[in-house]
Order: C-alpha cells, then sequence, then structure tokens
C-alpha cells in the first residue's frame, strides 16, 4: 500500500522527495478528590471520594516534504472508583489528514477536525482551504456533527449535517475573520424519576456567525473586538432530576467585547476591556412535581468593564491592580484586587507571589430575598522557576463559601448511584481554606506534574499526578 502511494505521489510531483517528520505528545493522569457533605442526603455517605484516570494523545505528522500531513488529538477520561463516577469521556477531537495541492493556494482536508464556529463543533468531513494572496484566506466545510455540545459521541449512523465557511483577512498589523456556520444536535435529556429515569433525545439546528479583528496601528498598542451571535443554542436543566422533567431550554446568544493593550514602555502595561452578552432564554416543556407547566422567557444580559495596571518597578516584579465594574439586571458587581510577584529577590529563579480581590456585590431595592455575595478573597505563594522546573507552595482563602460548580453531567438514574446529591462535590473542595502544591517539569522527552489542595480545616482534599513524553522524528 505504501510503495502504490509513494508511486502515484512521485507521479503527480515528480520534484517531491521522500522527506518527513513526527511530532507529538502523549500523556497520562490520575485525579482524586475527597469532601465532605455538611448537609449530608439520607442514604449518601458523610465523605465523598472520585478517582478519575485520564489520557491525552495528539500528533502531527508530514510526508512528501509537508505536503501530505496527518493530524491527531485525543482526550479521555475513565472514572476507576469513588462514591460519586462521572460518565467515562473518549472523544476524538482531530483525525485529519490533509493535502497541500499548491503550497500556500489550496489544501483539501477529510476526517475529524474542530470547525470555525460560535461554539465548539468537531465535524467528521471534509473542508477546503483556499487561498487567492498572501492576505486572503477562504475556508469552507462540511460534513456532519461528531461530537455533540454535551460532550457524547454521536454514534457513525446518526447524521446531523454541519456545514459552514470563513473569510480570514490578513495584513501588516491587520487581522480579520468573519465565520458563519450551521450545525445539528442531539440533545440528551433525562426525563422520570431517579429510580425510573429514561434516557431519550431531541434533535434541534442551530446557526452561529462571530466576527474579530485586531489591529496593531503602532508597536506598543494592540486593538481588537470580536461579535457573535448564536442561534438557539441549548442547555438542558435539571436542578433536581426527581422534581421535573425538561424538554429543551433554548436560547438566542448575543456577545460582543473591544479590547486595548497599550505597552508605552517595558515597564508599565496598560489593558482595558469592554464585554457586553445577551442571552434570550424561552423554556419550554418544564413540568413540576404536580404537574404544573412552566413557559417562561426571559432576558438576561451583562455588560463588562474591566482595567488592568501593571508596573515593573527596577526590573524586580511585578505590581498589578486590577478593577471590574459588571451590570446585571438585577445588580452591580464591583471588583477591586492588586498583585505583586517578585522574581528577583536575590536566588535565581525564586519568586514570591502575592494577590488580594474583594468583590462588592448591591443588589437592586427591589430585588427579592438578596443574598450576601460579598467576600474577600487573597492567596501567597512562594515558588521557584529555572532548570525546566515551576513549582510553588501556598494558602488561598476565599470568606464565603462558593458551593461546587461543574459542566460535566450527572446521571442520578444510573445504577448504583445516589439520587440527590450536590453536582461533583469531589471535584470541587467545599471549603475555601485551602493550602496547595503545584509543581511541573519539563525537559526534552518528558514531562511530569503534580497539583494538590489540601483543606486547612477538615480531611478534604484533592490532587493530580500527570506524567508524558514529546516525541520527535524526521526522515
Amino acid at each position: 500500500m505504501r510503495a502504490w502511494v509513494v508511486m502515484v505521489g512521485l507521479l503527480a510531483y515528480p520534484s517531491v522527495a521522500l522527506a518527513g517528520d513526527f511530532r507529538g505528545q502523549a500523556g497520562v493522569d490520575f485525579l482524586f478528590a475527597q469532601s465532605q457533605d455538611d448537609v449530608p442526603t439520607a442514604g449518601v455517605p458523610e465523605s465523598l471520594t472520585a478517582q478519575e484516570l485520564g489520557m491525552r494523545i495528539r500528533f502531527d505528522a508530514r510526508e512528501f516534504d509537508g505536503r501530505l500531513q496527518l493530524a491527531v488529538d485525543y482526550r479521555g477520561r475513565e472514572p476507576v472508583g469513588g462514591d460519586i463516577q462521572n460518565s467515562a469521556l473518549r472523544l476524538l477531537y482531530q483525525a485529519e489528514l490533509s493535502f497541500i495541492v499548491a503550497k500556500d493556494v489550496l489544501t483539501v482536508s477529510a476526517g475529524r477536525f474542530i470547525a470555525p464556529a460560535a461554539l465548539l463543533l468537531p465535524v467528521d468531513g471534509a473542508r477546503v482551504a483556499y487561498s487567492p494572496s498572501r492576505k486572503l484566506h477562504f475556508g469552507v466545510f462540511g460534513g456532519r456533527r461528531a461530537i455533540s455540545i454535551s460532550r457524547r459521541n454521536l454514534d457513525f449512523d446518526v447524521f446531523r449535517p454541519a456545514v459552514g465557511g470563513s473569510v480570514r483577512f490578513v495584513d501588516r498589523g491587520l487581522q480579520a475573520e468573519v465565520a458563519a456556520s450551521y450545525a445539528e444536535d442531539q440533545a440528551v435529556l433525562l426525563k422520570g424519576s431517579a429510580d425510573d429515569s429514561e434516557e431519550v433525545t431531541e434533535d434541534y439546528g442551530s446557526a452561529g456567525v462571530y466576527g474579530r479583528v485586531t489591529a496593531r496601528p503602532v508597536a506598543q498598542l494592540l486593538l481588537g473586538g470580536q461579535a457573535s451571535f448564536l442561534e438557539q443554542a441549548r442547555y438542558i436543566i435539571g436542578p433536581q432530576w426527581s422534581a421535573v422533567e425538561v424538554d429543551v431550554d433554548a436560547f438566542n446568544v448575543w456577545s460582543g467585547n473591544v479590547f486595548a493593550d497599550w505597552r508605552p514602555l517595558r515597564a508599565l502595561q496598560l489593558d482595558y476591556t469592554f464585554h457586553y452578552q445577551e442571552a434570550t432564554a424561552y423554556r419550554a416543556g418544564l413540568r413540576l412535581a404536580d404537574g404544573a407547566e412552566v413557559e417562561e422567557e426571559q432576558a438576561p444580559y451583562f455588560v463588562d468593564n474591566r482595567v488592568r495596571i501593571g508596573w515593573r518597578p527596577f526590573n524586580r516584579g511585578w505590581i498589578r491592580v486590577r478593577g471590574r465594574f459588571r451590570v446585571r439586571p438585577d445588580r452591580q458587581e464591583r471588583r477591586l484586587g492588586a498583585s505583586l510577584r517578585a522574581d528577583r529577590i536575590g536566588i535565581p529563579g525564586l519568586y514570591v507571589d502575592g494577590r488580594v480581590w474583594y468583590d462588592d456585590i448591591e443588589f437592586d431595592e427591589d430585588a427579592k430575598e438578596a443574598p450576601d455575595l460579598d467576600r474577600l478573597w487573597w492567596s501567597a505563594a512562594l515558588g521557584f522557576r529555572n532548570f525546566g522546573l515551576d513549582a510553588s507552595v501556598g494558602v488561598r482563602l476565599i470568606d464565603r463559601f462558593a458551593g461546587p460548580v461543574s459542566g460535566r453531567a450527572f446521571n442520578p438514574g444510573q445504577a448504583g448511584q445516589p439520587a440527590d446529591v450536590v453536582d461533583l462535590q469531589p471535584f470541587t473542595l467545599e471549603t475555601q481554606r485551602i493550602a496547595f502544591l503545584r509543581a511541573f517539569y519539563a525537559q526534552k522527552v518528558f514531562f511530569a506534574g503534580v497539583d494538590a489542595e489540601l483543606n486547612v480545616e477538615d480531611a478534604e482534599m484533592r490532587f493530580m499526578v500527570q506524567a508524558g513524553t514529546f516525541l520527535e522524528a524526521a526522515w
């Protein structure tokens, strides 16, 4: 087979040599987490644990002087024990074969790839990149959605079309891109009680478009902006699966931001970002346990302003001051913070890092039962960065409880799993008073790391260890 491919390649491009290269990396990790449930549910132990194994494989291979290229990116996670287990994730994000028909002009590709879109869109199909000049670049793609927005593999007998295209302009000091796409998806719905749950799916289509531009009028100033619109994005909700049934929660999302990044001096940095986002949500098919139906339309939004100033006095370290003012329909959020990182304190590679933030959240007068969300957050660490090692040890404190938040779906109807639990609480420590240790080492062919957190008040802990290798070859 290889001989046949080589012969065809030589006939089509007689000047092409059999020269190529390979670059890749492979890594594994192990995650352990343990948390205490202050208000345990009947039948659920007070101390909950979770363990996961993870894997990442990514490589690029080129042949025929780089004309033929293969790119692969695989990520997987497997539960290996514990009281709460996530569903296994085995996701192939990229397995794409590309052929350069004309260098810097025309490239055709086929396989699995991440398409340019306003939302994550892995596609099984083909795409073409065409550049009539060094400044103008076109791209089109088509195929089937490979992975749902819920991060589930779609069976190969399930065809959910995905099409789109993009235009990009690149010039000295200016880059602009516009992309549009349409894709169908498969939403996973959980209905019924935890004892008798049924997993069903519902198909839907969604169109999206985004545009972004960056400009550097002078070397010290970078300006940019991005706007995107996503029609009928989907988010499946289930605050308590035994109490409600949810069909689909659909919403349209507008989002836009502009920023300015100014470096007037090597020791001075000034940044500003403005961000606006609005999501028009429509909930349909939400039925409470007593049979009452809920249908409503909402338009949550926020307007965000962020400012950052950085100063490096006497080339000894960075002092940064940050401010944020965010407006929501029912409240205003103000955040002020400062950080100090001293990296030249007598011993090469040694540094100290300290940060403090304060959130002042003020609800409108007519807000019902407004919670107290003001909080103070600070952290301090001593670290070392040299000889391929980056390590730090320190403490972090948040003076207000912030409950666990996770985007991973938990199925209480799964055999052997508790029906009522806080969402993945072992993966986010309930306490906010934490001592931590982080270390990462990398050299030419090997890397390893550890990230550990310990509750300073009880036995809660979480740690991850990882190791991997870099691979390179040329012929």
